[in-house]
């Protein structure tokens, strides 16, 4: 997940510090790899300082970004993949957060003065915390309300993916550093807040509405992301799990996996090579024994006596040329309809926020 000393600096020498920054126009914080490799080249306390700063300055989670990020962005945009292979960008920028933190060479940030202004934020997800950070550097007050503990859906991510530890640094950092305040709160309805003396809402609640399928069956089917929030509420040792979808469910199916499931397998639209999960994160499924069945969806979900046995699937296909998408798919002509047994079927296909922004003052 990190890298060694001499693998950080060789991947920092490899930087050709190209005067367009292509990496830091792909980068949707809009943070430089270049600049805070060329910063961290020198090896030093400082130099790590500087660096850090440059990360968490663009992203103040930068840690948690660097350890999950995908591929498809900076590292597709690196200069370096035309005539060998990119670097390992978001390897070398969570290397740079922990070194930093190890050394005591946290970043410090000036903050200017309060203006009095009050801006609720529902949500303490990394959208959330994104804009109280960005509120509280123009000067006014940002209040979180979230009945959880900050962090979001980051904080489901499993720890093959995310280390624990970077994941609390990370928040303890941007909670002390830009003064976060958190209500442990839900919050039904956002004009609420507008009569209790904000001056604005901001609703970052995320996306947790699950998408449903609407299938013959799948009132039985796991929704949503419950498996992530409680693992241990569910039962999976010695039984067949089959999961729906793809980005989404690879989270659960390694928790699943790793649970002691005697079969876990997804069922996806896209091809491997179009599943967006990096490679590294293909990897890790497989290793764990994930098992896939591509350009496949789920007709039925087959349930006796009030438990599920198995699903009915169908072979889908993309027509040629077409570049991938949900709406392009369709069935495959003279394909017919195929049982496969399973004990638990997981559809995680998407969320949808579960706010409507109305009126105003709210954003």
């Amino acid at each position: 997940m990190y890298l060694t000393d001499a693998q950080l600096m060789s991947e920092i020498r490899r930087c050709e510090y190209c005067a367009t920054k292509p990496c830091k126009t792909a980068c949707p914080c809009d943070c430089s790899p270049a600049d805070f490799m060329m910063a961290a080249s020198g090896g030093t306390k400082s130099d790590f300082q500087r660096a850090a700063g440059i990360i968490l300055a663009s992203n103040p989670l930068g840690g948690i970004c660097g350890d999950v990020c995908p591929d498809h962005h900076c590292v597709a945009a690196c200069s370096r993949e035309k005539f060998d292979t990119a670097i390992q960008i978001p390897a070398v920028q969570a290397t740079i957060i922990k070194k930093a933190r190890e050394m005591g060479a946290d970043p410090e940030f000036i903050l200017p003065e309060t203006n009095g202004i009050k801006i609720a934020i529902i949500g303490g997800g990394p959208a959330g915390i994104g804009a109280a950070v960005s509120l509280r550097q123009l000067g006014y007050s940002p209040e979180i309300f979230d009945a959880d503990e900050l962090g979001g859906q980051a904080a489901l991510i499993p720890d093959g993916r995310l280390d624990r530890g970077m994941l609390m640094a990370d928040l303890m950092w941007v909670s002390d550093v830009f003064q976060i305040v958190h209500h442990k709160q839900s919050i039904a309805e956002p004009k609420t807040l507008l009569e209790q003396g904000y001056t604005a809402v901001v609703v970052a609640g995320g996306l947790n509405d699950p998408i449903r399928l609407n299938i013959p069956g799948d009132e039985k089917a796991i929704y949503g992301m419950e498996i992530l929030k409680q693992p241990g509420c569910f039962l999976f040792k010695g039984k067949r799990v089959a999961l729906v979808g793809g980005a989404i469910a690879a989270d659960q199916a390694l928790t699943i996996a790793k649970a002691g499931a005697a079969h876990v397998e997804m069922i996806t639209l896209e091809t491997f090579a179009e599943m967006p999960l990096t490679e590294k994160e293909k990897e890790i499924l497989i290793e764990n024994g994930v098992l896939f069945s591509h350009r496949s969806r789920v007709a039925e979900i087959v349930n006796e006596a009030e438990h599920t046995v198995g699903i009915k699937m169908r072979k889908v296909i993309l027509p040629r040329g077409e570049s991938f998408h949900p709406s392009r798919i369709h069935d495959e002509e003279g394909s017919s309809e195929q049982f496969r047994p399973f004990d638990l079927v997981i559809i995680a296909v998407g969320n949808r926020p579960a706010f409507r922004i109305e009126g105003p003052g709210i954003y």
